[in-house]
């Protein structure tokens, strides 16, 4: 990882900026929105997430293989590294979800 994504800051949905776009609230963490959602499954296991700091997100976004699906009409892009998939729409701007999965068939 690079310095950059070393520096984005892990916190609570409640911490981080919010941007309100089309009547929906994202936190701004580096240069992407998050879900709500996709703030609370990344928290440590020790406050009921995945343990998936939004560096590693950020490197899976940007290194992992990628594979396309239309969900209700709208794009989405799955990041796959390892274990962990990242889901995001707008082109890999917002992250709509964190999914660790244990290996055999990846959905």
């Amino acid at each position: 990882m690079n310095n950059e994504n070393d520096r984005l800051p892990w916190k609570k949905w409640e911490d981080y900026e919010k941007e309100i776009i089309s009547d929906r609230e994202y936190a701004r963490i580096g240069n992407r929105l998050y879900t709500r959602h996709a703030v609370e499954r990344s928290y440590p296991a020790s406050i009921g997430g995945r343990s998936i700091a939004p560096a590693f997100i950020e490197e899976v976004v940007r290194t992992g293989t990628v594979r396309k699906v239309v969900v209700g009409r709208i794009e989405r892009k799955i990041h796959t590294s390892g274990t962990v998939q990242i889901v995001t729409e707008d082109d890999g701007n917002i992250v709509v979800t964190v999914n660790p999965f244990s290996g055999g068939k990846k959905q």
